[in-house]
């Protein structure tokens, strides 16, 4: 190899040398970069979930809330249809006391005015 040659090949070879210290510099601001942003996602991921955490919380003890209230409120329900079935039978057994008064009266009506 002449003088000349080797002095391409070593310009050739600091080149390429610069050129991949410029990548592996650039590749090393990237990952930095991307630790950073990992950094942040990881923050607001942590963030999240204690939203998210603090909402499910919430929801849970609204639905205890709910589900408390909707029982009171088929108690009052059982409660009314209860009464109203007793009121119903009261009204009907008051009803077949009035029929049978009523056909006493109608009896003697009947005889009076046969008499």
């Amino acid at each position: 190899m002449t003088g000349e040659e080797m002095e391409r090949a070593i310009s050739f070879l600091l080149e390429h040398q610069a050129h991949m210290d410029a990548a592996i510099g650039e590749m090393r601001e990237a990952i930095g970069e991307m630790r950073g942003a990992i950094a942040e996602m990881r923050i607001q991921a942590d963030a999240d979930r204690k939203q998210m955490r603090n909402a499910v919380t919430e929801l849970s003890v609204q639905a205890d809330a709910d589900r408390r209230e909707i029982r009171d409120a088929i108690g009052k329900l059982v409660d009314v249809v209860e009464n109203t079935r007793d009121f119903a039978q009261q009204i009907a057994q008051l009803t077949i006391a009035t029929g049978k008064r009523v056909n006493g009266l109608e009896t003697r009506v009947e005889r009076l005015e046969q008499s």
